[in-house]
């Protein structure tokens, strides 16, 4: 087993380091044999609600996020507020319950031989802590699943499979794997705070039930709602109040202020584009392009590393346009227009003599061939 650091986390607490499971490649084969398997059983008999989108096929994180975004939508439209909480599952990994875990398999038909080899991988595992090099004593894994292994998210998302058909109709709920929220949209948030309270309850019960832990410090919730007044809303979990915030992210979208504006994801999407796009500048630039790197491999890594953080959730964000939206979608432009007069050039040769072109205060200097007009192809894009 091997320890990482969660991201932006103090180094010096054990607890904020994911113990990541280091399996043999053979225990890994028979783990994607058997989840392959598995999901093909629990899909052709629609038993994983259609609110889980985690490790599924042909869902993601945008699914969840583009529906939040739409609900809000929608309600604005009908001059309703909606109340959304997010809840936060401590440790879900580590407090996953193995008897019960192995109760709902049998529950939703998973029998015989498979059932027989799950369980024999939950039980009697046996771990031990490596770093930096130095192996750690062996010690009996009792509660939860290995994380970091083929097999373990798909037993997460079935031990919290009925999780959602408990709640009210009123109240709606996305899930990707152990990221849930809840959300209610009412003409009045008096109403929407009493359904939302009521949930709150009953997933306070069945977290109680199934061993796992609800963080209250990290559960929050937010209002949107276009009202100018200010409504007091408080929502209680385990005799303890909740915060309620202006702003949230969830599966790496921000959802700011009550207005569901998108200006703090997109400046947070521009200054993490910008950094890469500068690595990958200062690369390109790098002597040791003429020494055998070639070109495209840079734009490999223009399209592996600086295109995702760009494009990433903007089904989501063009679900309500703001001025935000419109600088991001700029910034985009700008940015793919700097790759090109960066790599293109590249791409032809690296054999003719180098040459300067300017673009603002930027001075680039590449080699290209001597008839190709770089500024008017750059036009084209």
């Amino acid at each position: 087993m091997m320890p990482i650091l969660k991201k932006e986390k103090n180094k010096s607490k054990a607890s904020n380091y994911r113990p990541i499971s280091l399996t043999s490649s053979c225990c890994k084969l028979l783990e994607r044999i058997i989840n392959k398997r598995m999901h093909m059983l629990l899909e052709s008999e629609n038993i994983i609600g259609h609110e889980q989108a985690g490790f599924r096929q042909h869902k993601s994180t945008e699914d969840q996020t583009t529906h939040l975004s739409q609900v809000v939508k929608y309600a604005f439209q009908s001059t309703k507020v909606t109340l959304a909480v997010f809840v936060d599952l401590q440790r879900a990994f580590a407090k996953v319950w193995k008897d019960g875990l192995l109760a709902k398999t049998l529950r939703y038909g998973i029998s015989g031989r498979m059932y027989k080899w799950t369980k024999s991988y939950l039980y009697n595992r046996r771990v031990r802590v490596l770093v930096d090099g130095q192996c750690g004593q062996k010690v009996l894994l009792k509660p939860g699943v290995p994380q970091g292994g083929v097999l373990p998210p798909t037993l997460l998302i079935l031990f919290m499979n009925d999780l959602v058909p408990e709640l009210s109709k009123r109240v709606h709920s996305a899930i990707y794997a152990d990221d849930l929220v809840l959300w209610c949209s009412e003409e009045y948030a008096s109403t929407a705070k009493y359904r939302i309270q009521t949930a709150l309850n009953m997933i306070f019960t069945w977290a109680k039930q199934w061993c796992f832990t609800i963080n209250r410090e990290k559960t929050t919730g937010t209002l949107f709602t276009l009202s100018p007044k200010t409504q007091s809303v408080k929502l209680i979990l385990d005799d303890t109040p909740l915060k309620m915030e202006d702003q949230h992210t969830y599966l790496g979208v921000t959802f700011r202020h009550k207005r569901m504006t998108w200006k703090q994801h997109i400046t947070s999407a521009q200054a993490m584009a910008r950094r890469k796009l500068n690595i990958v500048m200062k690369l390109a630039g790098t002597k040791w392009q003429e020494k055998g790197v070639q070109s495209h491999d840079t734009g490999h890594q223009i399209s592996v590393f600086t295109r995702p953080t760009n494009k990433y959730q903007t089904e989501t964000t063009l679900i309500r346009q703001t001025p935000a939206l419109h600088k991001g979608q700029e910034h985009y432009k700008e940015t793919t227009r700097k790759l090109y007069l960066y790599i293109e050039p590249i791409a032809f040769t690296m054999n003719n003599n180098p040459c300067e072109d300017k673009l603002g205060n930027v001075t680039i200097q590449t080699a290209v061939p001597p008839k190709i007009n770089r500024l008017a192809m750059l036009r084209k894009h």
